[in-house]
């Protein structure tokens, strides 16, 4: 359904169509993977990460406070222009249970947002990775 007017046939989305030109690049984005403890104390996470076109992720940045601290990943795997980018870390963490937050950072110092922006094809959400995790 195209929220813009209710649209709710194709017929009537055809006249909408043609006002929101198509998507030629995904926003930088991040995405945890897996969260899991590995001692009493640590918690294992890894995940990937995508560039927008303004070039290839250089970091990736976690935090299990809501943004307040971020604490730096290790990037394990990334080729050349464009390339996905996987990453992963090793924190300290005694809590049984909790959520985990990714953020990405590409070569201009562009920041992944905490809420992706709304778009009327409803593509390429890009708000913070998240993660719950549990002992």
């Amino acid at each position: 359904m195209l929220t813009e007017k209710k649209v709710m046939t194709k017929e009537a989305a055809k006249l909408l169509w043609c006002k929101y030109p198509a998507m030629t690049a995904l926003p930088l984005n991040s995405v945890v993977a897996q969260a899991m403890h590995v001692a009493d104390n640590t918690l294992y996470v890894k995940g990937y990460a995508i560039p927008a076109d303004s070039g290839n992720v250089q970091a990736v940045e976690i935090t299990l406070d809501k943004g307040k601290t971020w604490q730096p990943t290790k990037i394990t795997y990334q080729e050349g222009s464009w390339s996905w980018t996987l990453w992963e870390a090793e924190i300290a963490c005694s809590a049984d249970n909790g959520v985990l937050y990714s953020r990405a950072v590409d070569a201009a110092g562009n920041v992944q947002p905490q809420e992706g922006t709304w778009n009327l094809r409803g593509v390429a959400y890009n708000g913070w990775g998240v993660r719950s995790w549990h002992k």
